[in-house]
């Protein structure tokens, strides 16, 4: 189903900010931001490893873009949502994850 799609590879990942406006969101220590990052995966895409290096990753480049270093760390929250086989969809189907690892093997391919 993906690979009648060109741009398939790029449209699978992609990223969402919401800002919420000053004084919506707080914390009774400081005034500083704080970050939730949501991922979203297929169940059982990613080892315990690749979760970890993930989160740290995700929080190394939200510190970063943030001007903030690696002591607020817990101003950074990585929340990975795994999707059960059947409950993906797009493009009017059902997304599989033997799909996007065929995908997922092509973009490494052309790497």
């Amino acid at each position: 189903m993906l690979g009648q799609f060109p741009h398939a590879r790029r449209a699978l990942a992609w990223c969402r900010i919401d800002e919420v406006p000053e004084g919506a969101f707080g914390s009774a220590e400081d005034d500083l931001p704080r970050f939730r990052v949501d991922v979203t995966v297929p169940e059982g895409a990613l080892s315990d490893r690749r979760k970890e290096g993930l989160i740290e990753e995700v929080t190394a480049d939200v510190l970063a873009a943030a001007g903030l270093d690696a002591t607020e760390g817990l101003r950074v929250w990585v929340l990975i949502h795994e999707q059960r086989e059947g409950t993906w969809g797009a493009a009017g189907n059902v997304v599989r994850f033997a799909e996007l690892a065929v995908l997922a093997k092509g973009q490494r391919a052309d790497a």
